[in-house]
């Protein structure tokens, strides 16, 4: 249990900002970090209880989901105050994975997924009752999972689905773990937009 709260603590926590005279909105993880971490994060939560794995792998969602939210807009404190997950605007998940599929970062499917598996880990977190993958309102969830985004070859507009026998926790993480996998690919590759420079309007003699 040590050593998984050890690696949850190192894969949740932001860089170090260093003060500077106006202290800015402290950033997102950076992808070479999540990289570094997600392998060791889905191993030690293999051996956990439902529970930490949903919450867990939730929360794990949600920053690479930031982060490449961070990488694709244009570089700045406003930009990390927008998806700041306290005090901004696409603070919940819900309205950063709407966000990042209307500025074209995620497809339809990484979308439905992302919500999906917050739900999943709403459902854990807000419950008097104790669940588990196997209980109704989880496992329905868990079915809706699309999963690695396949599309064979010559037919794009088709997505090969998860097996729908998969027992409803190894759906849900892999479909997690493939959605990390692609968020922390996307930010490494991704570019800021860029500021718009002020407007100069040249007066015109008559």
């Amino acid at each position: 249990m040590g050593h998984l709260r050890a690696v949850l603590l190192a894969a949740t926590m932001p860089p170090e900002v260093h003060a500077v005279a106006e202290p800015p909105t402290p950033r997102v993880p950076m992808p070479q970090q999540l990289d570094a971490r997600w392998q060791g994060l889905f191993a030690a939560l293999n051996h956990e209880n439902d529970f930490i794995c949903a919450v867990a792998v939730g929360s794990y969602v949600e920053h690479c989901l930031r982060c490449l939210l961070q990488a694709r807009l244009v570089d700045g404190n406003t930009s990390r105050t927008m998806i700041d997950p306290v005090k901004g605007p696409l603070g919940s998940l819900q309205s950063a994975a709407n966000f990042a599929y209307c500025i074209g970062a995620i497809t339809k499917e990484m979308k439905q997924d992302i919500e999906r598996v917050g739900k999943v880990r709403n459902l854990f977190a807000h419950s008097i009752d104790e669940l588990s993958f196997s209980s109704d309102s989880v496992a329905a969830e868990c079915q809706g999972l699309v999963g690695p985004y396949i599309r064979p070859w010559g037919r794009p507009d088709e997505i090969v689905p998860l097996k729908d026998d998969s027992h409803p926790r190894d759906r849900f993480m892999f479909a997690a773990c493939m959605t990390c996998s692609r968020l922390i690919i996307d930010a490494m590759t991704a570019k800021h937009i860029e500021a718009k420079g002020a407007t100069k309007i040249q007066a015109v003699s008559g």
